[in-house]
């Protein structure tokens, strides 16, 4: 089952996340999908209602190691061709958006 969360969801309960990723990845619709796509499972998986994130709330975070590896497996995996630049760079935002829902405490188990 996939996340019940989608980029309609994103625009209209978090639009920070989506300018985020936007202004970081424009240009790349591939690398933009699976970031959002990742973004929308951390949201659900969160359970809970998160404040809106900004800018602020989204500056660059160390994955812990679980997480980590969710990040990778799903990136490595899905449907899209992406380069190992801009794999890292998926990796990268959605480790912040992870650290924004979680008031840059760990979230793990993901």
């Amino acid at each position: 089952m996939g996340p019940t969360k989608d980029a309609t969801w994103l625009a209209i309960h978090q639009p920070g996340v989506l300018r985020h990723a936007e202004a970081a990845l424009s240009g790349n619709p591939d690398a933009l999908a699976l970031t959002l796509d990742l973004a929308c499972a951390l949201f659900d998986e969160a359970g809970r209602r998160v404040d809106r994130l900004d800018d602020h709330s989204l500056a660059p975070a160390v994955a812990d190691p679980t997480l980590a590896a969710w990040i990778a497996q799903r990136v490595i995996t899905a449907p899209v061709a992406l380069t190992r630049a801009e794999e890292a760079q998926v990796t990268a935002l959605v480790a912040a958006i992870a650290a924004g829902i979680a008031g840059r405490e760990v979230l793990a188990g993901c």
